[in-house]
């Protein structure tokens, strides 16, 4: 059977790798915020209040997006971005959030130990 072998269950270099510095402009488009993305780490496009991040069982971003938009008694619009034209390759969910919404979203993954980068 065929796999991508053993998955370690210490956090210690998903932390590591979520904390590392990117070099991201606002002038940086998906593909390259998207490969910049990782477990534990979102990015935040201020110029268009649009936040990028990855899933994964660990780190439930858009579990904790829901619990924030249940306080405003909202439900998110959370999108699947593609990689190419076709919609086949998966690349990470993006959110498009209003003024009053993207400061309490931010403070809640930062206080579930996200890491955010802000262009």
């Amino acid at each position: 059977m065929a796999g991508i072998g053993p998955v370690s269950k210490k956090n210690q270099f998903v932390e590591r790798r979520a904390e590392r510095q990117t070099a991201l402009t606002d002038s940086a488009n998906e593909l390259e915020i998207f490969y910049n993305l990782c477990i534990g780490r979102v990015h935040f496009k201020s110029s268009s209040n649009t936040l990028y991040f990855v899933d994964s069982v660990s780190v439930p971003v858009s579990a904790i997006i829901h619990r924030v938009f249940k306080g405003f008694s909202q439900t998110p619009t959370i999108k699947q971005r593609y990689l190419d034209k076709h919609n086949l390759i998966k690349a990470a969910f993006c959110i498009q959030l209003t003024d009053v919404q993207f400061k309490p979203v931010l403070v809640a993954l930062r206080l579930r130990g996200i890491h955010i980068e802000i262009t």
